[in-house]
């Protein structure tokens, strides 16, 4: 039996319920409005000390630290307008200092060869702040990046200035994500969960969803399945806000045909195969998908 472009529908099982299944497409984006960071986008990232009196940097203040003769503290100019204070060596900003760039953006905290490593602090003109790990002048390891203005805020792993590995990104209509990225991208497995109450936990690659995975629509009805580009794409399983269950197929987000008579939630289980199992990585911290007796049966 094939299904419509807006939902699935099937005429009444030998249950008696009607199970109408909503396609999803486009209608529930998900990567819609993440601040993404530009590789590299580093504001203070290397700058050119100015000539000042045929020395090659200008230290308005030169005090030796104790301890290491070629370490000191004090000011350097730079020749776009950018003041780094603190300590340095060799000519170069190195230890604890802060540095105003030209551009409006303020560093504070570790540096190294002119560069931000270590745990440091970045204010930037637009309001927006990140606090966490740097090495060799890009955000790499755990940090924090927020902006108050705009209500986003991302706190996990960095890396080369991306968002990669494992973070959490909460924006200000109150979407929250939390699983893994790929350069600025949601990229393994994940939750998605709306303000409106809607959820989605499972597999994504390059933003959308793609594996296996579970749809829950605030009402209680619950989609799992295989999706691909977005889409219920492959083998699924739809449960009612009744409790009612059925096995299908779909195709680019519509159903094609029930491969299994309607049943109640009592026999989901027989329903699942492994292909279908929910699998997060070790550590994955459990949401409300989970909490839900009747939601523990699609996790392996």
């Amino acid at each position: 039996m094939g299904g419509s472009m807006c939902c699935c529908a099937d005429k009444k099982g030998e249950s008696g319920s009607h199970l109408e299944v909503p396609r999803i497409v486009q209608e529930y984006p998900a990567a819609d409005g993440v601040m993404r960071p530009e590789p590299r986008d580093t504001a203070f990232s290397g700058l050119t000390p100015r000539d000042h009196g045929g020395k090659e940097n200008s230290y308005m203040e030169d005090r030796t630290l104790q301890g290491d003769p070629s370490a000191k503290k004090g000011v350097i100019l730079y020749n776009d307008g950018s003041k780094y204070e603190g300590e340095w060596k060799q000519g170069r900003a190195a230890g604890k200092g802060r540095c105003e760039v030209s551009n409006g953006t303020v560093l504070e905290g570790e540096f190294a060869d002119d560069l931000p490593h270590g745990h440091a602090k970045e204010t930037r003109a637009d309001g927006s702040i990140f606090e966490g790990s740097f090495e060799n002048g890009k955000k790499t390891g755990k940090g924090r990046w927020q902006s108050v203005e705009e209500g986003w805020t991302y706190t996990g792993d960095f890396k080369d200035d991306y968002y990669e590995g494992f973070g959490q990104y909460e924006w200000s209509d109150g979407r929250v994500y939390t699983g893994e990225w790929k350069q600025n991208q949601f990229d393994g497995y994940g939750r998605m969960v709306w303000a409106d109450g809607r959820m989605y936990e499972g597999a994504y690659r390059e933003d959308k969803k793609n594996g296996v995975g579970l749809f829950r629509w605030a009402d209680g009805r619950f989609h799992l399945g295989i999706w691909k580009d977005g889409m219920q794409d492959g083998k699924g399983i739809f449960t009612t806000k009744d409790a009612m269950c059925r096995a299908g197929e779909w195709k680019k987000g519509a159903r094609e045909k029930w491969t299994s008579k309607p049943t109640t939630l009592d026999d989901f289980a027989s329903l699942v195969t492994p292909d279908l199992l929910l699998r997060p990585p070790a550590g994955f911290p459990t949401g409300s998908s989970a909490t839900a007796a009747q939601l523990k049966m699609c996790f392996a």
